[in-house]
């Protein structure tokens, strides 16, 4: 199910991407701790109980990166960061 639904949003993204000229800017949100699992149970219990949806759910493209360390499977904030900023993936 979550391989179905990165391969939805990357080829929602791309499609997107080819319509629209290039932007102006690019913002990179980077929030700790919020893999998809967090991210869907977040947006699920604000739809139970009748709040908002999450904003970033309003951005007109959005990318996901995957961001384990290279020593292991669960990553930590500082090898992911590395991973975000230069590209190569840290050891824990």
């Amino acid at each position: 199910m979550l391989k179905r639904i990165i391969i939805a949003l990357t080829i929602a993204c791309f499609a997107l991407a080819e319509t629209k000229a290039t932007p102006k800017y690019i913002f990179l949100f980077i929030g700790d701790s919020m893999g998809l699992g967090h991210i869907m149970a977040t947006e699920e219990y604000l739809r139970t109980n009748e709040f908002e949806l999450l904003l970033m759910f309003g951005f007109p493209n959005v990318g996901i990166m995957a961001t384990f360390s290279a020593s292991s499977p669960i990553t930590d904030s500082a090898a992911a960061g590395t991973a975000l900023a230069c590209g190569h993936k840290a050891n824990r």
